[in-house]
């Protein structure tokens, strides 16, 4: 008799070996099924918002930070929309989540990218505006962007170098050029700029995809009365920006690196007619300038944004050869 106010157990009779042996088969499978699923759905996850980031890594002077005139007396402003932002936004097509890194100081010589400098002169524009941009622990912008493409290395999609014309441009200030500080300059952008692809490759190997960058001549613009007219300044400066980009073009060569046309985007050396408003009629190169810089409407050097759309052009097209 059962006690009262208990539940009896009930005894199952024991299975065979065939059937305990079946079930766990099953019960093997399901959890098979069920391991799969969810491995499939940490991949998806993955892919959906775990992927690694890409990056573009920028290296220059102060068209690389995207300085601007226009500012207050013409002054020179900083901007985010230089030719770096252009091609973040131009090559998202091909990258999708690329992210821009600037490893850049105004005025910037190409030996001092790769040895190294610790400061701007106090109270120059520079050293108000880069935040410290030019201090590097990693003691230059070569160093430091070699530091970050090492520590990101596989995900540094594009490297840009965009070095030696302010070497050049100190050469030729008082609308008077320095021949034999143009020839020193020259020969250190020749003998530099291989050894900076060469770090940059030993940090991000050989297949990291690199772009050098040629220049514009702003100085055309002293083709024009309001701007204090100098035709001889203009043809010495043309002629040291046609040397500038013979070496750069050679330089980049040597190292199998292909180069930006920047000095064609802005129809640098074309003297064919063309129409420039409130002046008529001018050298197309002239024209270029005046409506991509902002040399002719307040003396500063540096593009609009306009030009530096044009040089993005120049950068992306360089990408595709």
């Amino acid at each position: 008799m059962d006690a009262p106010g208990l539940t009896r157990r009930r005894v199952r009779p024991p299975r065979s070996r065939g059937a305990a042996r079946r079930a766990a088969c099953s019960a093997a499978a399901a959890l098979s099924v069920v391991a799969a699923a969810i491995a499939a759905t940490a991949m998806l996850a993955a892919g959906a918002g775990g992927a690694s980031h890409e990056y573009y890594v920028a290296i220059g002077a102060s068209e690389a930070l995207g300085f601007q005139g226009g500012g207050p007396h013409h002054s020179t402003r900083v901007t985010d929309q230089g030719y770096t932002n252009d091609l973040l936004t131009m090559e998202k097509t091909r990258w999708p989540g690329l992210q821009l890194s600037v490893f850049a100081c105004p005025g910037l010589r190409v030996d001092m990218a790769l040895a190294g400098r610790t400061t701007n002169p106090p109270g120059s524009f520079a050293a108000k505006t880069t935040s410290g941009r030019c201090r590097r622990k990693s003691g230059s912008e070569i160093g430091a962007a070699s530091a970050f493409i090492r520590s990101h290395r596989g995900q540094v999609v594009l490297v840009t170098i965009d070095l030696g014309y302010p070497d050049v441009a100190a050469c030729m200030k008082g609308k008077s050029v320095d021949a034999l500080c143009v020839t020193d300059a020259l020969a250190r952008i020749r003998s530099d700029l291989p050894k900076a692809v060469a770090r940059l490759r030993a940090a991000g190997g050989s297949s990291l995809r690199i772009v050098g960058l040629s220049h514009e001549d702003p100085f055309l613009a002293y083709s024009l009365g309001k701007r204090d007219p100098d035709p001889a300044f203009v043809q010495a400066s043309a002629a040291v920006t046609e040397r500038f980009s013979q070496v750069v073009h050679a330089a980049y060569s040597s190292v199998h690196v292909p180069v930006a046309r920047v000095a064609n985007a802005f129809a640098t050396g074309v003297t064919s007619p063309a129409h420039l408003p409130r002046w008529g009629t001018v050298p197309l190169d002239v024209q270029r300038i005046c409506s991509l810089t902002w040399m002719c409407a307040g003396g500063n050097i540096h593009p609009n944004t306009d030009g530096y759309r044009e040089i993005a052009a120049a950068v992306a097209a360089a990408i595709a050869r």
